[in-house]
């Protein structure tokens, strides 16, 4: 049994409400993002933002080879980030992760994810003399998972935050339970109607304040043609919609709306992406 990581946990529906994957995600500035790949194992990235009267770029080179994979990215303000990979460090199943940014506006990290049948386990920790340690564990057994995760501030000697959730999954759904040291109850479901039709459902609930309760629902649709769409609607009356279109292999296009339905005086929101690979 291949076991996520806790990260992971409640992905069909988040795919669904929020975006990522092959689920289509909302966006609501313009954007343009050009992709290219050798057969050397290099791979480029360039792309483009524009927010309001703002325009903010990025370039991202990666390259693997065998166990190993490194990528670098820079932006507009000058700013550098290098991560990197080891599959398989020392025994089968461990790899091994770290990253550092110029200038270093956050702290260097190093890591280690060891994944094997039934678990799923990962600890990243700050390269500073006070490090932050974040840890991880995923696992289970037939239909069920189970998992944690917690933050140990070192330089507080005490733990900064936690949480742990469980997933079940049955013929054609997937509902998930999140606990969190705010007290914060999240669950989620996730529900195939048919082959190409997903819904998905987010009640998110406090403990500490029982009058405080949000929800969100959404469906994702993808049609003949190969046309994606998708339409999300929140407690609060925000009511968001996605179009994405494969125009041919390598180009994809997307445009997303979002408007209060409680109030339509507020202006809408309109984003779109063009991609090309």
């Amino acid at each position: 049994m291949k076991v996520p990581g806790f990260s992971d946990f409640g992905k069909s529906a988040k795919e669904v409400l929020y975006g990522g994957g092959k689920g289509g995600t909302y966006q609501y500035d313009q954007k343009l993002k050009l992709s290219s790949k050798a057969t050397d194992g290099m791979a480029f990235t360039l792309s483009s933002t524009v927010k309001g009267d703002k325009v903010s770029g990025e370039f991202k080179s990666s390259y693997s080879y065998e166990r190993y994979s490194v990528d670098a990215t820079v932006n507009n303000a000058n700013k550098v980030t290098v991560k990197g990979n080891i599959a398989d460090f020392l025994v089968p199943g461990l790899k091994c992760t770290g990253s550092f940014a110029l200038p270093a506006t956050s702290p260097s990290k190093v890591g280690l994810q060891y994944t094997r049948p039934y678990l799923n386990t990962k600890v990243d920790v700050d390269a500073t003399t006070s490090p932050k340690v974040t840890a991880s564990l995923a696992t289970g057994y037939a239909k069920m998972l189970y998992g944690a995760d917690c933050t140990y501030d070192s330089a507080k000697g005490a733990f900064s935050s936690w949480s742990f959730g469980t997933v079940y999954t049955g013929p054609g759904y997937e509902a998930t339970a999140l606990y969190n040291d705010k007290g914060i109850l999240k669950a989620l479901h996730a529900q195939n109607l048919d082959d190409k039709t997903v819904l998905g459902v987010e009640i998110v609930r406090s403990l500490k304040d029982e009058s405080s309760q949000t929800f969100a629902f959404g469906l994702t649709r993808l049609l003949n043609s190969g046309v994606l769409i998708k339409g999300k609607a929140e407690s609060s009356g925000v009511t968001s919609v996605l179009y994405e279109h494969q125009i041919e292999k390598g180009v994809k296009l997307a445009l997303s709306g979002q408007f209060d339905a409680k109030n339509l005086d507020k202006g809408a929101k309109v984003g779109a992406s063009l991609e090309i690979s």
